[in-house]
């Protein structure tokens, strides 16, 4: 068993007590426990300690290993522990559900060091927690998944796109997390501002804020004893592409970076592309058509840089009207304040001041982000004098995928894709032979 901090031995201590039964007996003792997983006894009974595991008997009448019988059912209990690190509060719950090879999720909770830890444990090998960091006054809520390798692994932040991302960015996260896991890659993502369980709110939020969010994110899977915190980088779909760009650039210790169907461009020239790749794939508006409400659109940006408030941006955007008017009409006050201070802000300046490796990843069909003119940019700045020489590129574009390189119709994820990111973040954690 690794020795990577008490979280880290509870999960695979629950794992083999939750599991499995010793070779040579009917259920686990202190004795055999510890001679086990290579702790001592009286570490062993701290963990055990909140549950007073027993024996107990199946429906027909046979021996069974050890188990939790408030996991199993009954309310639950509250119960601090006196461990090696004090005042850790153990919750134990209940069984969540079945996952592969037939194995159950449990969870229970931790609090320590000013941060809440939801521990999952999936027999297949994984652990799972829900766990909470703060930053700046707010509180961000997250999920970090650690493969059980028996050492410390290489890990990522995976950061979401624009809007009120959680967690697994909608659905895109979980496979990506799933595979990078599998391939010994520790993997911490979490809601934005205001969504799931994270404090505060993304419309009040500037970009710097949020790359203020993604750096305290990568603090916390640092401090992480299973993590080899010099292999630990950033990885940004979308929007999350501008902010681990951002928060590469305000810290000197970040060893690689990928940036998924992240912009070269500003918001405003990328919202500029998307709304032009929306009209004219709609049938029966013409060139024409498509030109009015670009102008329109040009209009309103203009009119943000000026600071304009909301009333004159709603008149330009319906004044004329045109294909723009029915678009602008889903932004209200809030949201224009929101777009009038992120419209402007442009990557370049951040990807020229890169110090590690950054990997820009696009779907050649991508209908949300101008891919030409983003690796454009990205070469443009790689090739620049003054970047620094650590600061290597690489673009990988998948024909035929999406936004979230996806293909078949965005049922699954490009062929090769996964492959690439990790064999590309595997290259640069020294961890070949993981």
């Amino acid at each position: 068993m690794s020795k990577c901090g008490f979280v880290g031995y509870l999960g695979q201590v629950m794992v083999a007590t939750l599991e499995r039964t010793p070779a040579d007996a009917t259920h686990w003792s202190r004795a055999s426990m510890a001679a086990g997983s290579g702790l001592s006894r009286s570490t062993v009974g701290r963990i055990w300690s909140p549950c007073a595991p027993r024996r107990t008997t199946s429906a027909t009448g046979s021996r069974r290993g050890t188990r939790i019988p408030s996991l199993l059912s009954g309310p639950r209990t509250r119960t601090r522990s006196s461990t090696a690190s004090p005042h850790i509060l153990i919750d134990w719950r209940r069984t969540l559900g079945v996952v592969r090879g037939g194995g159950a999720i449990r969870y229970l909770e931790l609090g320590h060091a000013g941060a809440t830890v939801l521990i999952i444990v999936d027999s297949g090998g994984v652990l799972s927690e829900n766990v909470t960091f703060a930053n700046a006054g707010v509180v961000l809520a997250g999920s970090l998944t650690l493969p059980d390798r028996g050492a410390p692994v290489p890990g990522v932040v995976m950061v979401g796109g624009s809007g009120p991302s959680d967690r697994d960015n909608d659905t895109h996260f979980p496979a990506i997390r799933r595979h990078l896991v599998d391939a010994g890659i520790a993997v911490l993502s979490y809601d934005k501002r205001g969504v799931g369980g994270s404090s505060g709110d993304w419309l009040d939020a500037t970009m710097d804020d949020l790359a203020s969010d993604a750096a305290a994110a990568l603090d916390f899977l640092r401090a992480r004893p299973e993590v080899r915190s010099e292999a630990a980088g950033l990885f940004g779909h979308s929007e999350g592409g501008w902010v681990v760009l951002r928060t590469t650039t305000l810290r000197d210790d970040v060893p690689w970076v990928v940036t998924n169907g992240g912009p070269g461009t500003t918001p405003a020239a990328q919202d500029r592309y998307e709304l032009a790749t929306t009209l004219r794939r709609t049938k029966g508006i013409t060139d024409d058509e498509v030109d009015a409400a670009l102008a329109a659109y040009d209009r309103v940006v203009e009119a943000g840089r000026r600071d304009a408030d909301f009333a004159e941006a709603a008149r330009l955007a319906q004044s004329p009207p045109t294909a723009f008017t029915e678009h602008a009409a889903e932004v209200d006050e809030r949201f224009w304040r929101f777009l009038k201070r992120r419209q402007d802000h442009d990557p370049v300046p951040d990807a020229l001041r890169l110090r590690c490796p950054h990997l820009a990843i696009f779907g050649a069909d991508d209908e949300v982000v101008p891919v030409a003119d983003s690796i454009h940019l990205f070469t443009a700045a790689a090739c620049h004098r003054h970047r620094d020489s650590r600061a290597t590129l690489t673009v990988e574009v998948f024909p035929g995928a999406d936004h979230r390189v996806r293909t078949d119709g965005g049922t699954r994820l490009a062929p090769g894709y996964l492959d690439a990111l990790t064999r590309w973040i595997i290259g640069r954690t020294g961890d070949q032979g993981a």
